[in-house]
């Protein structure tokens, strides 16, 4: 079982990387919100980069928006609460 992916040098951008940079050698008020967000932005690029180098890869939950019945599922799970009902409602749906 794989267990490490790999992102080569140059698929993130060097912009988000040298803001992350300031932020951690810094000692402003918000810094640890700031990091924190932009680590979630970061952990989204490196995902969106090793999707688009092994596109062979349609398994696990990457594979979710290929699939229609993960995809409505998905769909449901990240919308507002107030907007999508329950969970047996999402399982009544055909």
């Amino acid at each position: 079982m794989r267990r490490l992916s790999v992102v080569p040098a140059g698929q993130i951008s060097p912009s988000l990387l040298g803001f992350l940079d300031l932020e951690v050698t810094s000692d402003a008020p918000g810094q640890g919100t700031t990091i924190d967000r932009l680590l979630d932005v970061l952990l989204v690029h490196t995902i969106r980069a090793w999707a688009l180098l092994n596109p062979e890869t349609e398994q696990g939950w990457l594979a979710g928006a290929t699939d229609p019945l993960v995809f409505r599922a998905l769909k449901c799970f990240h919308a507002p609460p107030w907007a999508t009902g329950s969970v047996t409602l999402w399982a009544s749906h055909p």
